[in-house]
């Protein structure tokens, strides 16, 4: 079943510090078996609630293979970096 791993950023706190992590993401990504569907996306609320400033979206096979990815070395320490500069929640969500 497609599983999707989805980052939602609610405060950039460092645009030149993501930027520079950004393109190695995206390769570990697809080194995984991911394809995007929506990368940094700017957003429009339509309701209450926190809104993030962006949001990527990433299309895999299956949930383990998300899990794989996400337990790369890669992609551990892209990851910490990451959280260095942007506030972001991550999760996995599986169906068509």
């Amino acid at each position: 079943m497609p599983a999707y791993f989805v980052a939602l950023d609610y405060a950039i706190v460092d645009q030149e510090g993501l930027d520079a992590i950004v393109s190695n993401i995206a390769d570990v990504v697809v080194a995984h078996g991911g394809s995007y569907v929506v990368r940094g996306a700017p957003t429009e609320s339509l309701g209450s609630g926190t809104t993030p400033v962006a949001v990527t979206i990433s299309k895999f096979d299956s949930a383990d293979d998300i899990r794989a990815m996400l337990a790369s070395d890669a992609m551990i320490e892209l990851r910490n970096r990451r959280r260095e500069v942007t506030e972001c929640t991550t999760f996995i969500v599986e169906g068509a």
